[in-house]
């Protein structure tokens, strides 16, 4: 404990923040949150996976809640506060509304399709409150959130000492980036499973700082195939990151041991990756046509919008250069909940945006001059890159399909520690003389940052 006591402070603030957010954030008020809790509950009830039809249902138990904290009244109505309706809610805890009966739902909805990884260890902890209030077991499941946030945190410091062995500095400075982060915070404390996939996605990009850095062994092999195929039963985004994980973990093994080891580490990889996966993939192709997941709810979108719409009003014109902007940095960085909480004054987003460019301008130039690290912060740029242009792949299909958007800032989370790495490394070049305020000053404004989002969020509910 004493040699990463560094680490357990972190903790231990990342704890606190992360019961702040769970708390300060209404019921219900994440993004999508109701059908996440949804597919929870009825894993929770069922002990099996939902299927996903054209009809959405919820529990009588889980409609009484969303009317109790006045859902949709709250969430997308700027000028309303936070408030129950009291009669309802204090129905949630009467005996004839708080039993197995109430909660029994057909399982289809939103998230219904999404495979179960996240879903079934949230179950359990929905299972710890199983005999209490729906309200219990919805912040038993936010908790549960909370903790995955902590082992985020624990995996970007790891990550930082792989790379500065030496040093709490990078390793201090990466967990507080990474847990401070706004929108991660959010995630963080929601009924959401993004906040598993991002931690699996730390987690592989730790795996391969390991296996670049010192020997392999077939257990550290194992331990790679386990996340892959874990992270391929979260969410079907997941599909890009271990690509490119296992892509370049092929390069290292050829690199380091030949062709003949990589071969058998390849193996070795794939059987745990399989055995994890396969069941999920068989299940989604026989009742979703597809090895990755199911069909999406999405109301259609105006047919007459083709993808040369799509292109011009996403890249080429002012509105394209606007929804680039909001996306990248407004809801990659702070913009909350089910409506646009988002900070008043423009300067803020724009400051974000100007120490943005400043650290990947001086990323790239650290790069360029061969400085310290700069292959570990190459890739992270190039993971970083090949992900945004991922999403961007995905929504064009999707688009194809439906006619409207659905790309979300959040959704580049699966690259967060690499991204915050070249930020700090593009400040690190270019502040050589003065490396210790820079990682001063990437901790204080992430603190800072996080300190402002909760005022926001409390000024917007409350």
């Amino acid at each position: 404990m004493k040699k990463n006591f560094a680490l357990w402070i972190i903790l231990t603030i990342m704890l606190i923040k992360g019961l702040v957010w769970t708390f300060i954030i209404p019921p219900l008020q994440n993004p999508d949150e109701p059908v996440h809790f949804a597919y929870v509950q009825f894993m929770g009830e069922e002990n099996r996976m939902p299927i996903q039809t054209s009809e959405q249902s919820f529990s009588h138990e889980l409609n009484l809640f969303t009317m109790a904290v006045k859902l949709n009244e709250v969430a997308f109505k700027p000028e309303s506060k936070y408030s129950t309706n009291q009669p309802i809610y204090d129905m949630l805890s009467k005996p004839e509304n708080n039993n197995p009966l109430q909660r029994v739902s057909d399982g289809s909805n939103l998230a219904a399709g999404y495979p179960p990884g996240y879903y079934f260890f949230a179950s359990l902890f929905y299972k710890l409150g199983y005999e209490t209030t729906i309200i219990f077991r919805f912040y038993a499941v936010r908790i549960f959130s909370v903790l995955l946030s902590l082992v985020a945190v624990t995996l970007a410091y790891f990550a930082g000492k792989k790379m500065e062995p030496n040093s709490n500095f990078l390793a201090s400075v990466l967990a507080i980036t990474t847990g401070m982060h706004p929108m991660f915070s959010m995630i963080g404390s929601a009924v959401n499973n993004d906040i598993m996939m991002d931690v699996v996605s730390i987690a592989l990009l730790l795996w391969l700082f390991t296996i670049s850095t010192g020997s392999i062994s077939k257990k550290t092999l194992i331990i790679g195939g386990l996340l892959c195929g874990f992270g391929l039963i979260i969410k079907a985004h997941m599909v890009y990151v271990c690509g490119f994980i296992l892509f370049s973990a092929l390069l290292i093994f050829i690199k380091k041991y030949g062709i003949k080891f990589t071969l058998r580490s390849a193996v070795i990889v794939s059987v745990p990756m399989l055995i994890l996966y396969l069941p999920w993939a068989f299940f989604s192709l026989r009742h979703y046509g597809s090895f990755t997941g199911g069909v999406s709810m999405q109301p259609q979108g105006d047919v007459s919008l083709g993808l040369k719409w799509y292109f011009q009003n996403a890249f080429l014109n002012e509105a394209g250069r606007n929804r680039f902007f909001d996306l990248w940095i407004r809801t990659y960085w702070a913009k909350f909940g089910w409506l646009d909480t988002r900070f008043n004054s423009i300067l803020i987003y724009k400051l974000v945006a100007l120490i943005v460019i400043t650290g990947l301008t001086g990323a790239v130039y650290g790069i360029i001059r061969r400085r310290e690290n700069y292959k570990i912060v190459l890739f992270c740029l190039l993971f970083s890159i090949g992900n945004v242009l991922f999403l961007y792949l995905v929504e064009i299909i999707y688009f194809s399909e439906y006619h409207n958007f659905m790309l979300q800032g959040r959704y580049l989370f699966t690259s967060l520690v690499p991204i915050n790495l070249v930020l700090i490394y593009g400040f690190k070049y270019i502040f050589q003389k003065h490396t210790n305020y820079v990682y001063y000053s990437a901790a204080f404004l992430m603190i800072l940052f996080n300190l402002m989002s909760i005022s926001l969020i409390y000024s917007r509910y409350y």
